[in-house]
């Protein structure tokens, strides 16, 4: 079995030659393809400890009745419970 994969893979790079820019094509697609794929993953985690680094544990955030996120929400200083 092992002296059959290596006559296939012998083959392939032999007719390597008038196969190159197509071969060249798909390696450079899949490099820029792993490399976003690794970007995103990068990015995704950094945000991630960013978000749970910061802050105060101690402090909350109040938004007003309905509001589904903190832009949303316009609470002014005279509003008392």
């Amino acid at each position: 079995m092992l002296r059959q994969i290596w006559i296939v893979s012998a083959l392939n790079f032999k007719s390597l030659e008038s196969r190159f820019w197509q071969s060249m094509v798909i390696v450079v697609g899949l490099a820029a393809t792993i490399g976003v794929m690794l970007s995103m993953l990068s990015l995704s985690a950094g945000m991630r400890e960013a978000y749970l680094r910061a802050g105060d544990p101690g402090r909350a955030i109040v938004v007003s009745k309905g509001a589904d996120s903190e832009p949303q929400s316009s609470i002014t200083r005279d509003v008392r419970p």
